[in-house]
């Protein structure tokens, strides 16, 4: 479960030969735990996902706001004053 959650996402190795480099997980082995990860360096390695940790943009989950009815409303509003 924790590997699918890891899937095209940058992560960080926290053990072992590779501990520091980071990568994008690429795929997900048939035992679903174990990640095909290519790192910065251009090595393709097999990691354990217990064994990395996923890498977030200065500490925090980068989420796009959600627009509203209001906003979209408003963005046509502005259009439609610049065509007249």
């Amino acid at each position: 479960m924790i590997a699918s959650l890891l899937l095209n996402q940058l992560i960080e190795v926290k053990t072992g030969i590779f501990t520091g480099n980071t990568g994008v997980a690429t795929a997900i082995m048939a035992d679903g735990r174990t990640l095909e990860v290519k790192l910065d360096s251009g090595s393709i390695v097999l990691v354990d996902a217990s064994f990395v940790r996923e890498v977030r943009a200065g500490g925090l989950l980068m989420v796009k706001p959600r627009r509203t009815r209001e906003s979209i409303k408003n963005t046509g509003k502005r259009m439609l004053g610049r065509l007249k």
